[in-house]
């Protein structure tokens, strides 16, 4: 990974965890990144969310991924459409 760009902010860590392996079975390479102090201020995900980040030349494949995603048309244990 290059220049790491935010794809989509989750509400807590496990929801970005999630997003995340969906990526990476995807084949896109993805992490979460999460500014709460290294877990000791949890309560920083309610305000600021929790990033799922990918390289820059990922972002548009990410985006139609996330969109399959939120369309139902992927399921969370599969990488094939329904």
């Amino acid at each position: 990974m290059n220049e790491l760009v935010p794809a989509y902010i989750a509400s807590n860590e496990m929801e970005a965890e999630v997003i995340k392996n969906l990526l990476i079975n995807m084949g896109i390479s993805a992490d979460v990144f999460a500014d709460d102090s290294g877990g000791m201020l949890p309560n920083l995900q309610l305000s600021q969310g929790v990033a799922v980040v990918v390289d820059v030349s990922d972002k548009a494949e990410a985006e139609q991924v996330l969109e399959r995603y939120k369309k139902g048309e992927l399921r969370l244990n599969e990488n094939e459409a329904e």
